[in-house]
């Protein structure tokens, strides 16, 4: 299975340079040999993967199918790690088709699993996808609650990176829409 495994590597190179195709290309190698060799264990992550890169996209139907497969498996095998990230891409794929009660179901869901199981990561995603739910339904000030939670949590992950700086232009823009113009320009 390392050719999977491989395959799988560098499709996540490609998926974090943003080269969708290429990276959906090599998940498909690296789902072809999974199937083939019955490796359902990589399988889930190749879902995964896949579900997020077609959700960038706005191909959301064959999202959809990929985040379900992935769940359906990672239930089956008891893969408690990549399940939480399953509800999280689920919630934020229903948030992105406008259905923000299901989005914040399968985002609350994936924010219980991720706190029961210490992925502090996720639990931050959890409340950054949140955060975004409230403001979708205009509520800024609940908004920017759930995107401190998120920051607090960014920030005691002991690296500075990616979901630190798109929390703090949530905040921004929270902070914008809830009428604190002054501090979404610090924020920002």
């Amino acid at each position: 299975m390392g050719a999977a495994s491989l395959y799988g590597n560098l499709a996540l190179l490609h998926k974090v340079r943003c080269r969708w195709q290429e990276a959906l290309d090599l998940l498909d190698k690296a789902i072809s040999l999974a199937e083939r060799h019955g490796a359902p264990e990589y399988l889930t992550g190749f879902y995964l993967n896949q579900g997020i890169i077609h959700t960038k996209r706005g191909r959301y139907g064959a999202a959809r199918g990929a985040l379900e497969r992935s769940l359906r498996l990672s239930r089956s095998l008891g893969d408690q790690v990549r399940e939480p990230k399953v509800h999280l891409a689920l919630g934020r794929l229903e948030f992105l088709e406008g259905r923000l009660a299901k989005a914040e179901e399968s985002i609350l869901e994936g924010k219980r699993m991720a706190d029961g199981l210490r992925m502090r990561r996720e639990s931050a995603i959890a409340d950054e996808y949140l955060g975004d739910v409230q403001l979708a339904r205009g509520d800024a000030e609940r908004a920017l609650v759930n995107y401190g939670f998120g920051l607090e949590k960014s920030r005691n992950l002991g690296q500075v990176g990616d979901l630190e700086a798109e929390l703090l232009r949530r905040t921004a823009e929270a902070q914008r829409c809830a009428g604190f113009a002054p501090d979404a320009i610090a924020t920002a």
